[in-house]
């Protein structure tokens, strides 16, 4: 048997475990059916980046697998492709709400994209920020997070993949997922603590034990 997991750092654990690879909550569903784990998540990927996994760069892994656990992220993240440096980038606001809407609450944008700010690169952070302020809008997030979600469960039903959808806490959820990650033991800054990883694990092993 082989497992599928994808997500931002909900699921890889890293860089807020102390042993991510072996606490995280895919490692422990893995090893409760015996199974293959082939985690590809990656810390603060987006929605975008998830389907392109899903459907374009690991199409071929996930044809190998029996069962596929995916946990869409923060709606308000994107990436962008660099022609001249050939490679994707992801675009984390850093804000889990609508940075314009807490821009406002807070009186200042200096905290969204911040992570530009810090490795000195200012077009890029002017950019992002005029984005967020100017173009993202709670209704767009919702609407990519929807178009995501959809074409996860249709490509799953395609190859007749098992699948379960995970989503994380936002403003409203009007999607069906088969879990959320929330009312887990908590680290401070939100992700799960090693005994919400655990706790998440066995949630998900009751769940795939009846699909």
């Amino acid at each position: 048997m082989k497992i599928y997991f994808d997500g931002c750092s909900f699921t890889s654990g890293r860089p807020y475990l102390s042993d991510y690879e072996t606490q995280r909550y895919s490692r422990k569903v893995s090893e409760h059916f015996q199974a293959e784990e082939c985690n590809i998540s990656k810390t603060g990927i987006s929605n975008h980046r998830i389907l392109r996994n899903f459907s374009v760069n690991y199409s071929d892994l996930l044809d190998e697998c029996d069962l596929a656990v995916v946990q869409l992220t923060y709606r308000n993240r994107t990436e962008f492709y660099d022609d001249i440096k050939d490679d994707w980038h992801k675009i984390n606001p850093v804000i889990p709400q609508n940075p314009k809407e807490y821009a406002a609450k807070v009186g200042s944008d200096e905290i969204i994209c911040r992570s530009f700010r810090r490795k000195g690169e200012k077009w890029n952070a002017k950019f992002w920020t005029d984005y967020y302020m100017n173009v993202y809008s709670h209704k767009f997030g919702s609407g990519v997070e929807e178009m995501v979600f959809n074409s996860i469960k249709g490509i799953a039903a395609a190859k007749n993949i098992k699948l379960i959808m995970i989503g994380v806490p936002e403003v409203d959820i009007n999607l069906p997922y088969d879990l959320l990650l929330e009312n887990y033991p908590c680290r401070k800054g939100g992700h799960p603590n090693q005994l919400g990883h655990l706790m998440i694990s066995r949630d998900l092993i009751k769940m795939i034990e009846v699909i």
